[in-house]
């Protein structure tokens, strides 16, 4: 058994991912390189939203949510002096999903990784904003902006609801993993 051989029946046995396309090159830290699943407890960040007074800011309301990582900046449009009702509404669902939404974009992320052969720094993201604009409401998009951990970038990951109400991604990859949103 070759050296690649062993090194990818470990890599599969220990359950570290997907393993590249044979020929594809790779570095080892690329390989076990896995981004946290499960990150963002939705019952906490709800708590947090429903204790916490929004900032009135220029046309909208904002709040700060608590996390382990970072904090998360949340901005809701005005609706007479007060946050957006609907606006508010279509957050608590986002919140209710935000796990499942940020595992895709974490799996999609370290598919990247490997895909790209760059170092696991550039895709180690946290969730730091979430805006709802009218805008959102209508069309059912939502993106997600996400800020590096350990290099200066940040990226919005943009979600689209369809007709079942699932959230699909927009602006990034489906993982190939077969790693399911409920």
């Amino acid at each position: 058994m070759s050296l690649t051989s062993l090194f990818v029946s470990l890599f599969r046995a220990l359950g570290l991912g997907r393993v590249p396309d044979h020929g594809q090159t790779f570095r080892m830290e690329d390989h076990f390189f896995r981004l946290p699943r499960d990150r963002y407890a939705p019952d906490d960040l709800l708590k947090q939203l429903s204790e916490q007074a929004a900032r009135q800011v220029t046309g909208a309301w904002e709040w700060e949510l608590e996390h382990e990582l970072c904090e998360i900046g949340i901005t809701l449009p005005d609706a007479q002096g007060a946050p957006d009702p609907e606006a508010r509404a279509f957050l608590v669902d986002v919140l209710r999903q935000v796990r499942t939404l940020d595992n895709l974009v974490q799996q999609s992320c370290e598919e990247e990784c490997v895909r790209s052969g760059l170092g696991s720094a550039a895709y180690e993201l946290a969730l730091g904003w979430i805006w709802i604009q009218k805008e959102n409401l209508i069309d059912q998009t939502l993106a997600l902006t996400y800020y590096g951990m350990r290099v200066n970038t940040d990226w919005d990951a943009k979600f689209k609801r369809d007709a079942a109400g699932t959230w699909q991604p927009v602006n990034f990859l489906q993982p190939a993993s077969g790693e399911k949103q409920k």
